[in-house]
């Protein structure tokens, strides 16, 4: 099993962003507002695209550096650069969520946020 195939469930989920269900439950859950909730939601989001990349981007130099230095056939070589070139295809992609996450926080420190706890109908 490739390190690609033991981190796709993880990365599923991170490639999904918040849920508004999810975040209407947190925010009744700890008595914020929703917007309190959702840019928690974001931010953490943003976080774990973040740690991510990085470990896409390690699995990607490590797999090139096997390719480089460590493969013995000319198959082997090929194999090390192709799971290399999914982990840095899967970097594209993480950071194209990764904007879309910068975006969505684009002007939280200027703009006021309802603080009021968030009311159930």
């Amino acid at each position: 099993m490739s390190t690609n195939d033991m981190y796709a469930h993880e990365d599923a989920l991170i490639e999904a962003g918040p849920n508004l269900a999810a975040v209407h439950l947190i925010a009744n859950l700890r008595g914020v507002s929703f917007q309190q909730a959702m840019i928690d939601q974001v931010r953490e989001w943003a976080t774990a695209l973040d740690e991510s990349i990085g470990r896409h981007s390690k699995e990607a130099a490590n797999c090139i550096g096997r390719a480089e230095h460590s493969a013995t056939s000319p198959q082997q070589r090929r194999a090390w650069h192709f799971e290399a070139a999914d982990h840095l295809a899967k970097i594209e992609h993480l950071s194209e969520r990764r904007i879309v996450a910068v975006t969505m926080l684009a002007g939280v420190q200027d703009n006021p946020i309802d603080t009021r706890p968030h009311a159930t109908s």
